[in-house]
């Protein structure tokens, strides 16, 4: 096979399992096909070459797939690959133009939920061992593969799994889950992550649903937790919470130079997402330090009620709201909670 038609030949193998792996769903956060999307990449890994086997904590914990193939060349130094293989649940249906679950292909791009983030980053590691191995006959250094179950509902346990195969998961360096070109194609290398601080806040105000007529005399729930939150942030989106900023350090000079080189294109930015300013109208050297150094509070999902279509007359019993408070380094996570817990009592909301 001449290199032409091996490389239409691989390509098209790439797409093939990738549209696969699509196929399967794997929501975490409601356990829906996580056993047997991990089998399945086990499966695409020893397809590969890749020696695999599925690791495991206890019953209830999604697997994780490991794979590992050792270099001829360079058997001192080893290379991890982490990425994970569930994805966030795919509501609302209604907004997808093509089946979350299809890996419909129209041109050059595949559709489904995972496409990015991550299966298609994993298959294309994957198939990059591949082609060495095919070619070769062998990888640059020793390749590992840690793909697990629990990414998108925070990695509960990945600490336990660090700790129970910690000479398994040895390596000299690790390239995380994903990466990205930007919008004029240039690769974009990451070189750290925020870390995420994700809370559910609610308040029970009656044993059940009430009439709207009643909201002269019962409490909505609802209003109450809207107050509640409107006090963790400014509409600037700076963070209320006293002592929330306490052992972050300012950017460095160095951190600024180096900030100042970043490719930034505002006006693709906002047209992509179709907005037309920022939070608290920020610009230039602003806007770039907030995305890469700046900690949010953001309103992932709101519920109480009555959702649906049409109108219903109800006062709801209860409400809840999912916060996401990305942070940024030496924020704490455990002393943030606490810190989040004594402004909502010192705000009046300690039944929240």
């Amino acid at each position: 096979m001449n290199a032409i038609n091996y490389v239409h030949s691989h390509m098209d193998d790439l797409i093939l399992d990738l549209q696969t792996l699509i196929k399967q769903p794997s929501v975490s956060a409601k356990n829906e096909g996580i056993e047997e999307c991990a089998k399945l990449v086990q499966k695409i890994l020893k397809k590969s070459g890749i020696k695999s086997e599925l690791l495991r904590l206890k019953k209830g914990v999604a697997p994780i797939v490991f794979g590992e193939i050792k270099s001829k060349q360079n058997p001192t130094k080893t290379l991890m690959f982490y990425n994970h293989y569930d994805v966030q649940p795919a509501e609302p249906f209604n907004l997808w133009t093509y089946p979350p679950f299809s890996g419909t292909k129209k041109g050059n791009k595949i559709f489904g939920r995972g496409a990015t983030d991550d299966k298609g980053e994993l298959i294309t590691r994957i198939k990059a061992v591949e082609a060495c191995l095919k070619t070769t006959g062998d990888v640059p250094c020793n390749i590992k593969f840690v793909i697990e179950g629990e990414e998108e509902t925070g990695s509960a346990h990945i600490e336990k799994y660090l700790k129970k195969y910690k000479k398994k998961f040895s390596s000299d360096a690790i390239i995380w889950e994903f990466g990205y070109v930007d919008a004029k194609n240039r690769p974009i290398i990451g070189l750290g992550m925020k870390g995420l601080l994700f809370v559910e806040l609610s308040i029970t105000e009656s044993i059940i649903d009430a009439h709207s007529s009643l909201a002269v005399l019962i409490k909505n729930p609802a209003w109450r937790l809207i107050e509640a939150i409107q006090t963790l942030r400014n509409s600037d989106g700076k963070i209320l919470i006293k002592d929330w900023f306490n052992e972050v350090t300012e950017f460095s000079k160095k951190d600024l130079e180096l900030i100042r080189k970043e490719p930034f294109d505002e006006n693709i930015f906002k047209k992509e997402f179709g907005i037309t300013s920022f939070v608290g109208n920020k610009t230039g050297m602003a806007a770039k330090k907030t995305l890469i150094g700046g900690a949010t509070c953001n309103i992932a999902g709101f519920v109480s009620g009555y959702t649906g279509d049409g109108a219903k007359t109800v006062l709801p019993s209860s409400a809840l709201v999912k916060i996401d408070f990305r942070l940024i380094p030496k924020m704490d996570p455990k002393k943030q909670t606490m810190r989040l817990k004594k402004h909502l009592k010192s705000k009046g909301f300690g039944d929240v």
